[in-house]
């Protein structure tokens, strides 16, 4: 059986914390499939430190609308 991880950060980190993170999990991955969920804000930078590496980039949190007026949420499209 495939094991992955996955890794969601809610509220909680910024930027300076994260490349140490980002880091710290690409040297531990054991075989298993890692994603990182980083806040939405910092999706753009996690994505740089992961290049060329085998860990996944996914979003917290994706609403069920694809636009609109919802304060706070993310659509799949802006995610992508």
């Amino acid at each position: 059986m495939k094991k992955i991880v996955v890794g969601n950060w809610k509220m909680m980190g910024h930027a300076s914390m994260a490349h140490p993170l980002v880091q710290a999990v690409a040297g531990c991955a054991g075989g298993a499939e890692v994603i990182l969920c980083p806040p939405a804000t910092l999706l753009a930078q996690v994505k740089t430190w992961l290049a060329g590496s085998d860990i996944g980039l996914g979003g917290q949190d994706c609403s069920g609308q694809p636009d609109g007026a919802y304060t706070g949420d993310i659509s799949a499209a802006m995610l992508k």
